[in-house]
């Protein structure tokens, strides 16, 4: 791209294009699928579990890949904002030989179906982790540095100081690493979170790096092994409101590079370069001469897919009621929902003023509470919250110990999303007056009138109605983290021993056959 390059002020830059890779339509996805699926338990198995966002490129990956191997495919798909990439993309997975699952949110599939995210079998049915990111998986990626290092060394092009790549589930970054260090390179990879900090840590990286290090040594390839991967930089900056939306600058990236005859898409692709083209404003500021950056294109190519005409009447319900309900919005409703959600994002203070001051006094001071993220106020909403939609299970003794795991958790999001659980907790705790005509607020209210309240506002389908279902949502992943719970759910406990070990255990040593104990959790 020599004109852009220019532009930009850069000496050279280039694009992988994964998106002209076969079959399937391309992507990067395609890479990994070639070795997983080639592999046990995958291999022979007539059908596959995995999950992914209502218009997930992987799961049209794995879509395509049973309709050509003749597999079934078993899709948990949860919400994200819809586009017509999107709708695409949901249209393909719903045509193939698929059977749809539907979650109204990441955490509720989390909490409902844990085992799409975790598990290596559903009933003997092997599942495909998010992203299809497993050690052997990644092999597809190491493979894909080592084309890339075969083009510099037959001098297709210089070898790139940088390579720029979306991050998700993060196989397609340190697979690149370890190949890119194998094939002889020194390019640092540049991973562009599209995905919440939280979700996308140093840490997680870390593991892959050691998992698919392991795998190597395992398949007799240990002297690969022993080299050093190349550095991986995660850049948080193009996250934006979070995974599944666009941002302004991912926009128009996306049409930057469609200038130059690359099609992207503003969720992953259009973050990944949106991030390359700040750095290279601020070199360029700063007077750093580049010699050569690379942008590698993940997305999958935009060719017409065979789809059912009745693809719609596949879907289960609740998601079918979910898209007639944004897709029927005007754009009077698309206006009033925003001013809704710019409410729930910092209008409380005009709510609280209106039911006046004394509601938001007058909390228990709870002096065992050492919260970083939520006030001794919000614990006791949010324990006052758990009495009335846990009713029947078991409570522990000390009533805020509910909220603690949360304020462990919501502390590592992003500051926008912190602000909008804060908005909701305080939203539902103060909407008892008008939604219900009850003066006092919602943790003040008997047992049996608030688990009706929140029933009630939970069918809503509206800002409030959502802040009700996440503030339901954040109650139960707050009492599952609790060990009194996990009797109740048939969990005896984490694997992992709580007395520090020796060292870090390898994915390989986390693998073991169902009914067996792990090797790197074994004891004498």
């Amino acid at each position: 791209m020599p004109e852009l390059a220019a532009e930009l002020g850069l000496g050279w830059l280039g694009c992988k294009r994964d998106d002209l890779t076969q079959p399937g339509s391309g992507g990067t996805k395609t890479r990994k699928l070639d070795y997983l699926l080639a592999s046990p338990p995958w291999r022979d198995a007539p059908k596959w579990i995995s999950v992914g966002a209502i218009g997930s490129g992987h799961l049209v990956a794995c879509t395509a890949a049973a309709e050509r191997l003749g597999r079934q495919l078993e899709a948990h798909l949860f919400w994200e904002p819809l586009s017509a990439g999107v709708l695409d993309n949901l249209a393909y997975t719903a045509s193939g030989p698929t059977t749809l699952f539907y979650h109204s949110s990441r955490v509720a599939l989390a909490l409902r179906r844990p085992g799409v995210l975790t598990a290596l079998h559903m009933a003997g049915v092997p599942v495909i982790p998010p992203g299809g990111t497993t050690p052997v998986a990644m092999l597809g990626l190491v493979r894909a540095g080592l084309e890339l290092a075969g083009q510099v060394h037959r001098g297709e092009l210089p070898e790139p100081q940088r390579v720029y790549v979306s991050l998700g589930s993060g196989g397609t970054a340190v697979g690149l690493a370890v190949g890119l260090a194998i094939g002889g390179l020194r390019t640092v990879v540049h991973a562009v979170a599209a995905v919440e900090r939280a979700l996308a840590t140093r840490t997680r990286l870390r593991h892959q790096v050691h998992g698919l290090l392991d795998y190597l040594r395992e398949i007799g390839l240990g002297e690969l092994a022993d080299i050093e991967p190349n550095m991986v930089v995660i850049n948080y900056s193009q996250v934006g409101p979070g995974y599944g939306r666009a941002s302004g600058s991912s926009l128009d990236a996306v049409g930057v590079l469609k200038r130059q005859g690359i099609g992207l898409e503003p969720i992953y692709t259009g973050k990944a370069m949106a991030a390359l083209l700040v750095d290279a404003e601020t070199a360029r500021r700063e007077n750093r001469t580049i010699d050569s950056w690379l942008f590698w294109n993940t997305v999958r190519r935009p060719d017409p897919m065979q789809v059912e005409d009745g693809w719609r009447a596949r879907l289960p319900p609740a998601l079918i009621a979910r898209l007639q309900q944004v897709e029927g919005a005007t754009a009077t409703q698309d206006a009033k929902q925003r001013s809704r959600r710019w409410f729930l994002a910092g209008g409380v203070a005009t709510l609280a003023s209106a039911t006046s001051l004394l509601r938001l006094s007058g909390y228990p001071t709870l002096p065992h509470w050492r919260g970083v993220e939520f006030s001794a106020a919000e614990a006791h909403i949010l324990a006052s919250a758990g009495e009335a939609l846990l009713t029947g299970a078991p409570l522990p003794a000390e009533r805020s110990q509910i909220a603690e795991p949360l304020d462990r958790y919501v502390a590592a999001l992003p500051p926008k999303m912190r602000s909008e659980i804060h908005a909701l907790i305080w939203l539902i705790e103060e909407a008892s007056t008008p939604l219900a005509a009850q003066w006092h607020r919602m943790s003040t209210l008997p047992v049996e009138t608030r688990t009706r309240y929140l029933s009630e506002v939970a069918q809503r389908r509206d800002v409030v109605g959502d802040a009700a279902r996440g503030l339901r949502d954040l109650v139960v992943l707050g009492y599952y983290a609790l060990p009194m719970s996990w009797s109740s759910i048939g969990f005896t406990g984490p694997l992992v021993p709580d007395t520090p070990r020796p060292h870090r255990a390898s994915y390989a040593e986390l693998v073991a056959p169902p009914g067996q104990l792990p090797a790197g959790l074994r004891t004498e």
